[in-house]
């Protein structure tokens, strides 16, 4: 309704401006909640993560964790199947929102689907050759630990299975975040979180082998998205249920157009997040991996956090782009960062003074860390938060190739310095090698969005 207001009057600026002030407050509020809600999440899913780890490493052993960490991260290269669709139908989702336009919504809707659905068939098919080969085993690092090969083969079949399944039920996630009711999707991330404890905690009792343990980790998710997905599709919006006939060419192209761009900006994420377990399991053996990954996840999750705090604004950039509204996106987006810096520093600090006390505490003397290894991850998620929070602005403003050369020279960062640094600096070479890369990135995105930061100081906008 504010956009028809707006656009039956378009030489009334008292109208435009309540418009837009209209508006405005409404992306907010729903951002609050999406807010609000990722908190929530988050929450739980660190109360989960601290209860979980030491668990699952008195289970499995500190090798076959470190196997379990690296399937993982393997897998979650495969995302890069869809081909940048899912941030693609967000940016999309918010930028269709600006018109109300309904029909173009339900295109946008049903051919993602369609894409993902196709995607999962051909990812289940790579999945199930590769495990026949030995592509499993190299791609999870079992080299130094031959007697789990027959293993890594089943878990990776398993889990990269029920990961093909996901790709289809993650799709909720974008559609909820490009609506702006993205606090729907994170109260399923939330009953996901603690299903899965649930789960982890009967295979503990009962002493179950990494099978069952997979299938705990990965099964509760997959149930709760499908839910939320029923919940969306027939009682929220049910115009949106994609459907055969609303499958569309020119949707595909439009998708595919920014997710193209948006593929590459996901490639460099997953390297900064998840190149260093098969990277260490390859150099130095699955079981230096969690000596490494156990802090990287506490504070990963800190960054994840600072992350949602603006990703809970992406459909709303792209929304307010559309309208040229610079002054609300310089506003909001200035908070977020704020809020975002702030956050992530504490957390550095303080995990760097106790967590040296702390880790070895909480996995029963499994994991050592030193104050100086945390304190080097600490400055590199520092970085690494100031570069995901510009991200997101470049992405809603449609800054996306220009964000995809960046996030190129991040990856290339992330590897090649670590296989250079290896063996000078050990498990530093990750948070040295990858935070240069960071740096460079900040340093050439502080200048595009200080760009429309000015643009809305020129006009008096903000402070």
């Amino acid at each position: 309704m504010v956009a028809e207001t707006t656009v039956e009057n378009p030489k009334d600026p008292t109208i435009s401006r309540e418009a837009s002030v209209r508006e405005g407050d409404h992306r907010h509020a729903q951002a609050r909640k999406t807010i609000r809600a990722d908190l929530a999440g988050k929450a739980v899913a660190t109360v989960v993560r601290l209860v979980s780890i030491p668990l699952s490493i008195q289970l499995l052993g500190a090798e076959r964790y470190g196997l379990w960490l690296t399937v993982s991260s393997v897998l979650m290269w495969l995302n890069l199947s869809q081909l940048g669709l899912g941030g693609g139908l967000l940016n999309e989702l918010g930028r269709a929102s600006a018109g109300d336009d309904r029909a173009r919504m339900q295109r946008l809707v049903s051919t993602a689907y369609a894409g993902f659905a196709l995607i999962a068939v051909l990812v289940f098919c790579l999945i199930v050759l590769s495990a026949q080969t030995p592509l499993a085993g190299i791609l999870v690092g079992v080299g130094k630990s031959p007697d789990l090969a027959g293993e890594a083969r089943k878990i990776f079949l398993v889990a990269g299975g029920l990961f093909a399944v996901s790709l289809v039920t993650n799709a909720i996630g974008p559609v909820c975040m490009g609506l702006q009711q993205g606090y729907v999707i994170y109260s399923s991330f939330m009953a996901g979180s603690l299903l899965s404890l649930g789960a982890l905690t009967i295979v503990y009792w009962t002493r179950g082998s990494l099978l069952a343990f997979c299938l705990a980790m990965t099964v509760p998710t997959l149930a709760t998205n499908l839910c939320i997905s029923a919940y969306v599709f027939y009682r929220l919006h049910p115009d949106l249920r994609p459907r055969l006939r609303w499958i569309d060419g020119n949707s595909r192209q439009v998708l595919l157009a920014t997710g193209g761009a948006l593929a590459v900006v996901q490639l460099g994420e997953l390297t900064a997040l998840q190149a260093a377990s098969p990277l260490i399991a390859n150099g130095m053996g699955l079981a230096v991996v969690p000596q490494f990954a156990v802090p990287f996840s506490i504070l990963m999750m800190a960054a994840s956090l600072c992350q949602g705090l603006a990703t809970a604004y992406q459909a709303a950039f792209a929304q307010a782009a559309a309208r040229s509204d610079w002054a609300w996106i310089a506003a909001a987006f200035t908070k977020s960062r704020r809020r975002g810096l702030l956050l992530i520093t504490s957390v550095a600090v303080a995990f760097t003074v106790v967590g040296p006390w702390l880790i070895p505490v909480w996995t029963r003397g499994q994991i050592q860390s030193s104050h100086a290894l945390l304190a080097a991850m600490g400055v590199y998620f520092a970085l690494m938060v100031v570069s995901m929070q510009n991200s997101v602005l470049m992405v809603g403003l449609g800054e996306v190739r220009r964000k995809a050369i960046l996030q190129t020279m991040i990856a290339v960062a992330h590897v090649a310095g670590f296989l250079l640094l290896v063996p000078l600096l050990g498990l530093f070479a990750l948070p040295v090698a990858g935070g240069l890369g960071f740096v460079v990135d900040v340093a050439v995105t502080q200048r595009v969005t200080h760009k429309y930061l000015a643009r809305a100081r020129s006009a008096g906008s903000i402070a």
